[in-house]
């Protein structure tokens, strides 16, 4: 009884091995049979022509997302999996990462915002501040933006440039320069606030074939033309003369320094003070309303210094010599 037992037991490991080996032989047979394929490269690849190619293929295509990218196009492809001359079976996946493009920002709109905002709210939003360029303009404010390139609303890439015209205010008035030359430093002084300027620096000259007193130099020239507010610069005439019997000097007792406080609604701290051979003596130091001309005479044949403080800025300075 135990013979044929055994020799069942024999049989059945004998079926059961020739089972796995004809199995194993079959699954081998079956996967050498199934047609591999080489992974093509996809990167830089539109969308569309990768899908073709990979159904041609016989493998199948997988978008896993999309991502924005500067340097390749929008629906092409960025990324891929398995990596382009992977060997693998027909029938598997390919995943791709596709491009969005450039990542792209709608340019602010800047106008009629002054500069210093108008630089960070560029910053803040990617860009660079591109070129500045400088207008006047009748109806912006000066230091605001008049306009910009590329306009509010178009889409620009990141770190691109936003080029500003900013206004330089209100063109001033234009004037043809007065000829001063012959006048008194009082009758100059006038017409060059008629005129909207400014008295600039006062220089003393010797000319002993000319009068005294007069002015024999001016700049801008007679002729030019001329901006509001524009510093007119003078040359007055005031040689060393001995008094003669005429006493030219006698009805001269000094220099004009003359200063009018800015229009306006407030009162101005002004601090006017003159240094004579180096002693400084404090002539005015008071709040002053505006429109308010400050006169000063200043002694002839003196070294000294004028200086004019406003709200404790030294706005002017003007310096006469002994040798005049």
């Amino acid at each position: 009884m135990t013979r044929p037992i055994l020799k069942f037991f024999f049989l059945l490991g004998f079926f059961f091995a020739i089972a796995g080996v004809s199995a194993y032989l079959t699954l081998t047979l079956v996967i050498e049979s199934e047609e591999t394929i080489v992974v093509p490269e996809l990167k830089n690849k539109n969308a569309i022509t990768v899908l073709k190619r990979l159904s041609d293929l016989g493998l199948n295509t997988k978008v896993k997302g999309s991502e924005y990218n500067a340097d390749i196009p929008l629906h092409h492809v960025i990324y891929q999996d398995p990596r382009p001359g992977t060997i693998i079976k027909k029938g598997r996946d390919v995943k791709i990462v596709l491009s969005k493009g450039p990542e792209t920002f709608s340019v602010p709109n800047l106008n009629h915002i002054k500069l210093q905002q108008a630089e960070a709210i560029i910053a803040n939003n990617g860009l660079q501040c591109g070129v500045i360029t400088r207008a006047f303009s009748q109806t912006v404010r000066k230091d605001f933006v008049i306009a910009h390139t590329p306009e509010a609303g178009s889409k620009v890439r990141r770190n691109d440039p936003v080029n500003l015209l900013i206004s330089r205010g209100p063109r001033p008035a234009e004037y043809v320069m007065p000829d001063l030359e012959g006048m008194s430093l009082e009758e100059a002084v006038q017409i060059i606030e008629k005129y909207g300027l400014t008295v600039g620096q006062i220089d003393s000259v010797c000319r002993e074939d000319q009068a005294v007193n007069i002015i024999i130099d001016q700049e801008p020239f007679s002729g030019y033309y001329v901006e509001s507010n524009q510093q007119v610069s003078l040359s007055v005439n005031r040689w060393n003369q001995q008094r003669d019997a005429d006493e030219t000097y006698s009805d001269d007792p000094g220099i004009l320094f003359r200063y009018r406080i800015p229009q306006g609604i407030l009162k101005q701290h002004i601090r006017l003070e003159m240094n004579i051979s180096g002693i400084s003596t404090t002539i005015y130091d008071e709040l002053m309303a505006p429109d308010r001309e400050i006169w000063l005479m200043v002694p002839k044949y003196t070294d000294t210094a004028v200086f004019l403080f406003k709200n404790e800025e030294l706005i002017k300075t003007e310096v006469y010599s002994s040798d005049n």
